[in-house]
């Protein structure tokens, strides 16, 4: 699953893979802006066939905190 969250961040917002770091955020890339952000959450859940609750939404501010919300949806959907 991290290698496809990588890859649609990468895609998204035209960065390498191998930026990604677990830090890696709206502050290191100018194109993570509030509409790249939505367009994030669009991507994601349409991946993992999941909604992502409204109130993480915005917590979701770097990759570590992507993966850790990403995992806890998907556990609560099975």
């Amino acid at each position: 699953m991290e290698e496809k969250v990588k890859q649609i961040i990468s895609d998204l917002f035209s960065v390498e893979k191998n930026e990604i770091n677990p830090k890696f955020g709206p502050n290191d890339c100018d194109e993570w802006d509030s509409f790249g952000h939505l367009n994030l959450i669009t991507a994601l859940e349409e991946e993992f066939d999941i909604l992502i609750d409204e109130n993480q939404i915005s917590d979701m501010q770097n990759f570590e905190l992507i993966m850790l919300i990403l995992n806890e949806t998907i556990e609560n959907k099975l």
